[in-house]
C-alpha cells in the first residue's frame, strides 16, 4: 500500500503554483504599464504619420513676402527688403497657392531695371547668382542671370526657364532671360526671345514686370518691336504634396518609440 505525505505534497504544490503565479510588485506593475503605453502610443503615432502620407495632402497656400536676387556685387529686391534696387512691389504678399497653377514671375518693372547681365564688373568667373525667396536660398549654378552682355545692338540673350534651380520650403524657383531688344536670332527653344509658359498673360500667373516702350530710341533695336524686354526673369511656384511637419514628427516619434521598446524587450 502506498502512503502519501499529504502535508509535504501540498507544500510542494503550493510553492510550485506561487512560482508560476508570481505576484508583481507595484514598481513592476508600473513598469509594465509604461511599456504597454509606450508601445500603444508608438503604434498610434506611426499609423497617423503613415496616414498623412497615404491620404491626399492638404497643403496651405504659400504667400511670397520677400524676394531678392544677387548678381555679382549688386542685389535687386522687393520694395520691403533692404537693398539699393527695390523693384518689385509684392503688395504685402503674393499668394502662389498650393501648386503650379498660380506662378509668380518677376522681371524688369521700370525701364531695364533688372538687366542682370549688364551689372558692372561681371565676367564668366563671377560667382553664381543667387535668389532668396522668403528667406530660402536658391543658386543659379548655370549662371543664366549672369549673361555677361558684350553690349551693342546685336547680342541676343534670351533663355527659357529650363530646369528649376531648386526646391526649398515648399517653393520651387526657375530663372530665365527675356530679350526682345537685340537683333540677333532668338536663342530660346521656341525662338520668340521670351522664357514664356508661364509669362505675361498666362492664366493664374502674377506677372510683376513691364516692357520698355519707345522703339530704337530707348534701346528696342529688334525690328518690329516698339516695346521690349532686356532683363533677367525669376519664376516662383508652390510645390504640392509636401509632407506636413506634423506628419513627419508623428512618423518619426512612432518609429523611435518602437525601436526603444524593441531594445528594452531584448
Amino acid at each position: 500500500m502506498t502512503i502519501f505525505n499529504v502535508s509535504a505534497d501540498f507544500v510542494i504544490l503550493k510553492v510550485s503554483i506561487m512560482k508560476k503565479c508570481k505576484l508583481l510588485t507595484p514598481k513592476e506593475v508600473e513598469g509594465k504599464m509604461r511599456k504597454q503605453t509606450l508601445v500603444r502610443l508608438s503604434i498610434a503615432g506611426l499609423a497617423l504619420g503613415v496616414s498623412f502620407f497615404v491620404a491626399p495632402s492638404v497643403s496651405q497656400a504659400v504667400i511670397i513676402t520677400s524676394v531678392s536676387v544677387t548678381v555679382g556685387g549688386t542685389t535687386f529686391c522687393d520694395t520691403t527688403s533692404a537693398c539699393a534696387n527695390k523693384i518689385w512691389n509684392l503688395g504685402g504678399g503674393v499668394n502662389i497657392g498650393t501648386g503650379s497653377t498660380a506662378p509668380l514671375i518677376l522681371t524688369q518693372t521700370d525701364g531695364f531695371n533688372f538687366d542682370t547681365s549688364d551689372v558692372a564688373g561681371l565676367t564668366g568667373a563671377s560667382p553664381a547668382p543667387t535668389v532668396t525667396v522668403n528667406g530660402n536660398l536658391f543658386t543659379d549654378s548655370a549662371k543664366v542671370l549672369l549673361g555677361a552682355d558684350p553690349l551693342g545692338a546685336g547680342h541676343e540673350e534670351a533663355v527659357d526657364w529650363g530646369t528649376a534651380i531648386g526646391t526649398v520650403g515648399g517653393i520651387r524657383v526657375w530663372v530665365g532671360y527675356a530679350d526682345t531688344a537685340h537683333t540677333d536670332a532668338c536663342t530660346d527653344v521656341d525662338t520668340n526671345c521670351l522664357p514664356e509658359n508661364p509669362w505675361q498673360g498666362t492664366a493664374g500667373a502674377t506677372f510683376l514686370g513691364s516692357a520698355v516702350s519707345g522703339g530704337v530710341n530707348v534701346g528696342c533695336a529688334r525690328p518690329g518691336f516698339t516695346s521690349c524686354f532686356e532683363a533677367g526673369a525669376v519664376r516662383i511656384e508652390a510645390v504640392s504634396g509636401v509632407p506636413e511637419p506634423s506628419a513627419l514628427l508623428l512618423l518619426g516619434s512612432g518609429l523611435v518609440g518602437l525601436i526603444l521598446w524593441r531594445k528594452r524587450a531584448a
